[in-house]
């Protein structure tokens, strides 16, 4: 009994919370996925409040003795509420199936469930569907009252046929079609975002493959163009210049105009050095 206590709480809270949370704020519209989830809060307050707390109320004293009347009401609660529940899920599921799946594909254009009116018709059908197959139990209920120190809220249908065909749509078309909705849309949604993880990490290695192949060859270069000679001269520098100065058979003109326009650059140290390797 303590646990039914502790997990009727934690539901009150959690779902009060979820619907304060999903409130729009002072300056800003309401938004699809807003509406949404405080509809389903509301769907598992009705269960926490009209349902689970009677419940665990009658299960600690033993009996039901809130009356046939609340026993047509706990059993219409019961059901609308979880159908409900189950249809908000579903559209939640659907909303972020074609935000994730449909938008990435449509180069992130607005989807159809953005549209704060279509949510509307279909959070309206999900309560009237759940209230239609609610109803019955205001009619189907009684108080089992065999034993005085124990009485029980059942549901009584006129014949197993009736009872038969009642849980076959209820289950079929109100748990079985909405939670296979459930199912597709949530096993797409984590497909989608593994694809987009596996395509990130692709990306992000092939990035640093590059980077380590480029610096390496940046390096070599900076080491290159840092190494000077004795004569305070750059190595890369004297390698470009001694084909054009020592070689024999180029004009002896033309090598003194080269070494006059190279020695007023040159550092006075290292002046009288570099002439006599030029004389050589």
């Amino acid at each position: 009994v303590f646990l039914f206590w502790l997990m009727c709480l934690v539901g009150i809270l959690g779902n009060n919370w979820l619907g304060l949370r999903s409130l729009p704020g002072p300056k800003s519209h309401l938004r699809t996925n807003e509406l949404l989830f405080i509809n389903l809060a509301v769907s598992n307050l009705i269960t926490n409040y009209l349902v689970d707390l009677p419940d665990t109320m009658a299960d600690f004293a033993g009996r039901w003795f809130l009356g046939e009347a609340y026993c047509g009401v706990f059993r219409f609660c019961s059901d609308l509420s979880e159908t409900s529940s189950i249809f908000s899920t579903l559209f939640i599921s659907v909303f972020w199936y074609q935000k994730l799946v449909g938008s990435l594909k449509r180069g992130g254009a607005p989807v159809q469930l953005d549209s704060l009116r279509l949510v509307a018709y279909l959070l309206a059908g999900s309560w009237t569907v759940a209230g239609v197959f609610s109803v019955p139990h205001f009619f189907f209920v009684q108080v089992d009252s065999g034993n005085e120190s124990h009485k029980d809220c059942i549901e009584v249908f006129p014949s197993q046929t009736a009872r038969q065909t009642y849980e076959t749509l209820y289950l079929t078309l109100a748990n079985a079609l909405p939670i296979a909705g459930i199912v597709f849309s949530s096993i797409q949604i984590v497909i989608t975002l593994l694809r987009n993880q596996m395509r990130i990490k692709g990306l992000t290695s092939d990035h640093h493959k590059g980077t380590d192949n480029a610096l390496p060859n940046k390096r070599e270069k900076m080491d290159v163009s840092e190494k000077y000679d004795e004569t305070g001269i750059k190595t890369s520098d004297k390698e470009a210049d001694l084909p054009i100065v020592a070689s024999p058979d180029f004009p002896q003109s033309s090598r003194n105009q080269r070494i006059s326009d190279i020695r007023p650059n040159l550092p006075g140290p290292c002046l009288s050095t570099w002439e006599k390797n030029i004389q050589q």
